[in-house]
C-alpha cells in the first residue's frame, strides 16, 4: 500500500518481526504525546511500533500420550523418555530458539543464535517432526494426539485446555514476545490512528483482550485488572521463568537465516 501510494489501512496489528529498522520506511512515527508509553513493559515500544499484547511460545503436551511431566525444552528433544511426534512451527523464528534451549544453551547466552547448532539439534528429531503452519493446525495436532509434545503459542494451547482436551502447558523457558500496532506511512487518518492506539494500550483497556484469549496486557497498570481466574494462564504470570525473544537480532539476520532454514527443511 505504501509503495503504491494507496494506503487504506490506518492501524495494523503486526507480528514481532515488523516495525524495526528494515521496515521503518513503511511506517509513521508514533506520537507519544498522544500514546502513553510509560506503563508499557520495557522493550516493547519504539519509534514506529508499540506492543498491544504479550504472548509466549510454550512447550505443551498431550497427557494421554505423555507419561510424566516434561520439565524443559531438553525433554522436548528426548524421544526415548517421551516418544511419539513433535509439533514445530515451520519457521526459523522461535523454532531455532527452542532447539538451542533444548540443546542446553542458557537463556542469557541464547543470542546471537548459533544457527548451525540449532539445525543440528533439529536433525536429532527430524523423523518425529510434524510441522504446523497455522495456529489452528497446532491446536488440532496436540488435541488429537497427532504429536505428543508441541512448540506453540500459549493462547492457542489454552483454548484446547479450556475445551477439555488432554493438554497441559509447561511454562519453564517460555519464549516471550508480542504483537504490535503500527501506522502505515501515508494514512489520511494519522491523528485518529494515534488515538486508537492510545486507547488499545491504555491501562483502562489493554487487559480486555485477555477476556477472549489468554494473551496478556502489555501495560503494567492493566495487568492487575485481568480476571483472577485467567491471570495465572497468562505469560505475565510466568515472566520469571521466561526467555525474552530478541526481535532486533531477527531483524538484522532474518533473510539469511530464512534461506538457511528453508534449505534445511527441503534437504
Amino acid at each position: 500500500m505504501v509503495e503504491n501510494d494507496r494506503v487504506i489501512w490506518d492501524v495494523v496489528d503486526v507480528g514481532n518481526d515488523f516495525g524495526l529498522k528494515s521496515t521503518a520506511n513503511l511506517l509513521e512515527p508514533l506520537d507519544y504525546s498522544v500514546i502513553d508509553k510509560e506503563p508499557i513493559l520495557e522493550g516493547y515500544a519504539n519509534n514506529y511500533r508499540i506492543a498491544c499484547m504479550l504472548y509466549a511460545n510454550v512447550l505443551a503436551y498431550n497427557t494421554e500420550h505423555v507419561k510424566g511431566t516434561p520439565t524443559s525444552w531438553v525433554d522436548f528433544f528426548d524421544t526415548e523418555k517421551f516418544p511419539r511426534g513433535r509439533g514445530l512451527h515451520k519457521s526459523p523464528s522461535e523454532t531455532l530458539e527452542v532447539a538451542l534451549l533444548g540443546d542446553g544453551v542458557s537463556p542469557e547466552n541464547l543470542y546471537p543464535l548459533d544457527v548451525d547448532r540449532a539445525l543440528g539439534k533439529l536433525d536429532t528429531i527430524r523423523d518425529q517432526i510434524v510441522w504446523w503452519e497455522s495456529a489452528a493446525r497446532s491446536q488440532q495436532q496436540i488435541a488429537d494426539g497427532e504429536v505428543a509434545l508441541i512448540s506453540a503459542w500459549n493462547g492457542r494451547m489454552q483454548t484446547e485446555i479450556n475445551a477439555g482436551a488432554p493438554v497441559e502447558i509447561q511454562w519453564n523457558q517460555n519464549l516471550q514476545t508480542a504483537d504490535y500496532l503500527v501506522v502505515p506511512k501515508g494514512t489520511s487518518h494519522k491523528d485518529e490512528a494515534m488515538k486508537l492506539i492510545a486507547y488499545c494500550v491504555s491501562a483502562e483497556n489493554n487487559y480486555r483482550l485477555s477476556n477472549f484469549i489468554e494473551y496478556a496486557p502489555i501495560n503494567k497498570e492493566s495487568i492487575s485488572k485481568v480476571d483472577a481466574q485467567v491471570a495465572p494462564q497468562l505469560p505475565t504470570a510466568h515472566r520469571e521463568v521466561g526467555v525474552t525473544y530478541n526481535a532486533q537480532w531477527w531483524d538484522n539476520n532474518r533473510e539469511a537465516v530464512m534461506k538457511r532454514f528453508n534449505k534445511w527443511v527441503m534437504s
